[in-house]
């Protein structure tokens, strides 16, 4: 075992080492990696964004004593934290400093450093975040999120993910217990890398080995460049979107639109264990041209390769292991746990009904959160922010809308205005709802009330062009579907839109064109060209 675990540090420290020196990391961490103050060993539980949720999550304690939830990510060279928290906690940031980078592209970095993180009984002090960071979402379903959580946070420990048990242990360096069956591990100071042996599904199987980052944050097994090459003899080849850091869901989603290759996957060997869960590992860079990612990206070992194991962490030590669980198995919902901690800290409190309602709806208990919003929008309590209110009425007709009441439902919509439905993203639903009762003399005055409120928004261009199409004035129609996509600074929005206004025309060869169009911009989609896209107004 010694000989083995030494002969793969070599091969592993060569072939990183003379990557780092071709390629620098967008953001470095100092030499010296500071401790922490508290025991030895700290246990804090992971969090789901749902029963079965992929991603793992932890609760941290910020400097004003609130809790904030993160995602786990060793990917991340640095930590990020929204723009929203930085603000609560009234941080000095300092804009422009450069950048960090992702699968997405690049996103500006300002830097704020944070006085203390607590995680369970740890106490950092001074972590550095990025804030802001475009592509980091701000919300994991109905949960509000604070930012990412990277290894300026993790190198700080050896730390263990028993993805089973939803359970973290962070160790002191030099103290935990790493299970003898262990591979080599390298962190560069930005990331942490380690060889993944792959077995590709072939007859006859191909086994090769590469040298690729362990990314909690990351989903599924993606090879990089000339890495790939070493399993060309198995591929297939397709185009597919590739988001991560750095993409802005302002650009249309065929901007993120790559050439890719497949390779079949029998089996994953990674820490001294084999893994079965993943079926392809994804290649991308593979001929050099438009590079996804940051340079000198070799390729990301993702969340699925670690989901059902107990995974030890060895910054320090350099070592990564997976063993099987010894744990009891469980699974913490962190929207149950939220509405349980907002529940237990502020009592019977109106003024959280929106919030509590929100998870309600997660967890699928729609009783509940019908209740919660009708008592709400009835009673609003004094000092509730009307946009609140709002969302307040357009989610409780959602609800009553699922449980099949739709006389509810129109009922709950009827206090808002064109403008507040295009603010909650409701007037396009709400117009064709109207639309597919028969009601056009109600849709009609609320598509132009809303291009009157709100001229500047997509929507209520898109709601406009539907009434007009319902009423088979098809020039109004394109006319009104022009003026989404200028406002949308994007000439291919609404393709299939247009081309039903085409054929309603008679145009076939137009409607035709429109719809290859959308096939080449958005060949993933699927049922959701006409499933999304469409109202379900028919000529």
């Amino acid at each position: 075992m010694a000989r083995r675990w030494w002969r793969w540090a070599a091969v592993l420290t060569a072939m990183v080492l003379g990557a780092c020196a071709r390629s620098e990391p967008a953001l470095a961490l100092p030499a010296s990696v500071p401790g922490y103050d508290g025991p030895d060993t700290v246990q804090v539980d992971l969090v789901r964004p749902g029963p079965h949720g992929p991603r793992i999550f932890v609760q941290a304690i910020l400097p004003d004593g609130e809790k904030g939830l993160f995602l786990v990510d060793t990917g991340a060279a640095i930590s990020a934290l929204s723009k929203k928290t930085a603000e609560r906690l009234h941080l000095d940031v300092d804009y422009d400093l450069g950048f960090v980078e992702g699968l997405g592209g690049r996103a500006a970095y300002n830097q704020a450093v944070l006085p203390t993180l607590k995680l369970g009984d740890a106490t950092l002090d001074k972590v550095e975040f990025a804030v802001d960071v475009r592509g980091v979402p701000t919300m994991v379903g109905a949960m509000p999120l604070d930012g990412i959580l990277g290894n300026n946070v993790w190198s700080r420990f050896m730390v263990e993910l028993d993805y089973p048990a939803d359970t973290m242990v962070l160790h002191r360096p030099d103290t935990g217990h790493v299970p003898r069956r262990a591979d080599p591990m390298f962190f560069d100071g930005s990331h942490i890398f380690a060889p993944i042996t792959i077995t590709t599904d072939a007859d006859p199987p191909h086994t090769d080995t590469v040298v690729i980052q362990v990314d909690t944050g990351a989903s599924g097994l993606m090879i990089a460049g000339q890495h790939g090459h070493k399993f060309e003899q198995d591929y297939t080849q397709g185009l597919e979107p590739v988001f991560g850091i750095g993409a802005s869901e302002l650009m249309p989603p065929s901007r993120f639109f790559q050439v890719t290759r497949r390779i079949p996957v029998a089996k994953v060997e990674i820490g001294g264990r084999t893994v079965k869960m993943i079926e392809q590992a994804r290649w991308i860079n593979f001929d050099g041209k438009r590079p996804v990612g940051p340079h000198g990206l070799k390729g990301l070992a993702g969340h699925e390769l670690l989901a059902g194991s107990d995974v030890f962490l060895d910054y320090q030590g350099g070592r990564i292991a997976l063993r099987k669980s010894h744990r009891k198995a469980r699974t913490i919902d962190g929207n149950q746990l939220l509405l349980d901690q907002d529940v237990a800290r502020y009592g019977d409190d109106p003024s959280r009904a929106l919030y509590r309602a929100r998870l309600q709806v997660a967890l699928g208990h729609l009783d509940e959160a019908r209740d919660l919003l009708a008592g709400l929008v009835a009673e609003p309590p004094e000092g509730v922010a009307q946009d609140d209110l709002a969302e307040a009425h357009v989610l409780l007709a959602g609800v009553l809308r699922s449980q099949g009441d739709l006389a509810g439902a129109w009922k709950a919509l009827e206090p808002l205005g064109a403008g507040e439905l295009v603010d909650q993203g409701e007037i396009v639903g709400a117009v064709n709802g109207l639309l597919l009762e028969g009601r056009t003399e109600e849709a009609d005055p609320l598509a132009g009330e809303a291009v009157k409120d709100k001229p500047d928004e997509v929507a209520s261009f898109v709601a406009q062009s539907d009434v007009r199409f319902a009423e088979r004035r098809w020039q109004g129609a394109d006319e009104a579907l022009l003026q989404a996509a200028k406002l949308a600074q994007n000439p291919d929005a609404n393709l299939l839109r247009r081309a039903r206004i085409a054929l309603a025309q008679g145009d076939r060869y137009g409607a035709m064109a429109d719809v290859r169009r959308l096939v080449s911009l958005y060949p993933s989609e699927g049922m959701r060209l006409t499933s999304r896209r469409t109202s379900a107004i028919a000529p």
